[in-house]
């Protein structure tokens, strides 16, 4: 027979999880409409978006010195 130890913090979660901000939400309208439009949520994307930009383009660049 086995002993679960812990087992108690092992809990079922439904619901919507914004990657960018770390936030976990459990209604839908509010992960999407409410938390979508604030400002925190803007400024993590605009940031998000910014550095994947200069990823890419620093990579077109190494990938342009390797072909000359």
């Amino acid at each position: 027979m086995f002993v679960f130890l812990g087992i108690d913090y092992v809990i079922p979660k439904t619901g919507f999880y914004c990657k960018l901000c770390s936030l976990f939400y459990t209604n839908e309208e509010v992960a999407k409409n409410t938390h979508c439009s604030s400002l925190p949520h803007y400024q993590k994307l605009k940031k998000f978006l910014n550095w994947r930009n200069l990823l890419i383009q620093h990579i077109l660049k190494s990938f342009s010195l390797i072909q000359n």
